[in-house]
């Protein structure tokens, strides 16, 4: 992830362009969102509190080191289930990544 925030920076803060500025905007966006459709470790930050959302996290049971990922709900400040019963004791959400939706489906003109 520090490699794309890097990357956006060294884009920015260049003064040469080999590339239109529209191109340059696009290889910017690109990045940007790449950036923000990546796993954030939970001691890194936590989703921003308002709200109910979707979102996926990574699972670790903490007597047996297992992982695993998972569709969970981001509730006013918490990770629930979706039938509103927290995590359970025995493993703690050690990442999450907000859940996108997909651009809608465009017909191609033939």
């Amino acid at each position: 992830m520090n490699e794309i925030k890097e990357a956006i920076a060294e884009i920015r803060h260049t003064k040469q362009f080999y590339v239109s500025k529209k191109n340059f905007d696009l290889a910017i966006l690109a990045l940007e969102k790449q950036l923000s459709n990546s796993w954030v470790p939970v001691i890194e930050r936590l989703p921003k509190e308002g709200g109910q959302y979707s979102i996926y996290v990574t699972i670790r049971y903490i007597e047996s080191g297992n992982i695993y990922s998972a569709k969970m709900r981001w509730s006013y400040g918490e990770f629930t289930w979706f039938n509103g019963r927290s995590l359970s004791s025995d493993c703690e959400i050690i990442a999450w990544m907000h859940e996108t939706m997909p651009e809608p489906y465009r017909e191609v003109a033939k």
